[in-house]
């Protein structure tokens, strides 16, 4: 399998998700492939999949061998089959996929889905400027999206079903 390219636009997003908080030594996410895959699922449930030119505006950074831990293909395989609703997608080849050899390259539809997802986080950090490590503004933008609800006996959220 080809590695996992992401947008380079997305680099300064990236190490502010990544950044520990010097306050509680927490970070949002701990590594980029959790990123990824967090925005993939974003962008794919926002309807948000966009195109990047991988020759030009792309950092190779994900090697499949990384990605493959056991929960983080299933992410592209999920993807991919809601996307086309063709199990073909599922048997990607770089040497066929890479020349046309199937309708779609199922790790091409994780990448745009996951720039699209990381487009949605950046604007949810543009809308809070105080929250220099992403935190606060990851939860806001999930409660106005209406990904989190709250709960019918006190503050805490549970995420909405779908």
């Amino acid at each position: 399998m080809r590695p996992i390219y992401r947008s380079k636009e997305h680099k300064k997003l990236i190490d502010t998700l990544r950044d520990r908080d010097p306050k509680t030594g927490e970070n949002v996410f701990t590594t980029i492939k959790d990123l990824q895959c967090y925005a993939a699922m974003l962008g794919f449930q926002m309807n948000r999949r966009e195109p990047f030119d991988r020759k030009t505006d792309a950092i190779e950074d994900i090697q499949w061998a990384t990605f493959d831990d056991g929960k983080c293909p299933s992410y592209i395989y999920l993807i991919a089959l809601a996307e086309t609703g063709n199990v073909s997608v599922l048997r990607y080849d770089i040497e066929n996929s890479d020349t046309g050899g199937y309708s779609e390259d199922m790790v091409k539809i994780f990448e745009e889905y996951a720039n699209g997802g990381f487009h949605v986080l950046q604007s949810w950090l543009d809308k809070t400027p105080g929250d220099p490590y992403g935190a606060s503004a990851v939860i806001q933008g999930l409660k106005k999206e209406g990904f989190l609800k709250k709960k019918e006996t006190g503050s805490e959220f549970d995420p909405v079903e779908f």
